[in-house]
């Protein structure tokens, strides 16, 4: 993803606006929008976000564990690479 442009289309309102403001009342999600940003920022991606309709959002059924349509679309699973300040 290194140099890329991203658009991140999200289908939590309150995730989307954590990322957009930088910041959120919760810790928790606070340290990960921080993360966040971190990554994108060593990673020099130019970043959109903009809002999905759960319906719409075509990664629900796999974060569901169902990846039906992730096969279905020719989706290619690859391991996570976790930031060490995890």
């Amino acid at each position: 993803m290194q140099g890329k442009k991203i658009i991140f289309m999200i289908d939590s309102e309150s995730a989307l606006g954590a990322l957009v403001k930088g910041y959120s009342d919760r810790e928790d999600m606070c340290e990960l929008v921080g993360l966040f940003w971190k990554q994108i920022a060593q990673l020099d991606i130019l970043t959109y976000l903009d809002r999905v309709p759960t319906d719409c959002n075509p990664s629900d059924e796999p974060s569901r564990n169902d990846m039906s349509i992730a096969e279905y679309l020719g989706w290619v699973i690859a391991d996570p690479i976790i930031p060490s300040e995890i």
